[in-house]
């Protein structure tokens, strides 16, 4: 396989996150998305076998989007999106980071009552 960029993806607990992979000259090729060293027992989706309740492949040619629904922190961890090629693979390496956030209420400066979650190591991601 043959690496191509790096990417850094955050999630909470119980979300989902849509993961973007962009290849050059990948077409019609199988696209895959796997975990740790991409094994054949490593392979999570691939573009010819479908989706799941966990994973979706949706594929745009020279781009993919890889969904992981109903995030764990067990799905922290290091994934690759590939492209089957004749000779070396590529992919995209990513870095998946499940936080389980602890749920807090708080005021904004409207006075309307939003609820967030504190972040370990500080932060607040914010609903409106």
């Amino acid at each position: 396989m043959t690496w191509t960029e790096a990417l850094t993806v955050k999630g909470l607990v119980g979300g989902t996150v849509r993961i973007k992979c962009t290849h050059t000259n990948a077409g019609s090729n199988t696209k895959y998305f796997c975990k740790g060293e991409c094994r054949d027992k490593d392979v999570l989706i691939t573009s010819k076998t479908g989706g799941s309740e966990k994973y979706s492949i949706e594929d745009k040619g020279n781009t993919f989007f890889t969904t992981i629904r109903n995030l764990l922190l067990k799905d922290t961890g290091n994934y690759r999106c590939g492209i089957g090629r004749i000779g070396p693979d590529t992919y995209v390496e990513v870095y998946l980071k499940v936080d389980d956030g602890e749920r807090i209420p708080f005021l904004c400066f409207t006075s309307s009552l939003l609820v967030g979650r504190k972040r370990k190591g500080g932060g607040v991601h914010v609903w409106l």
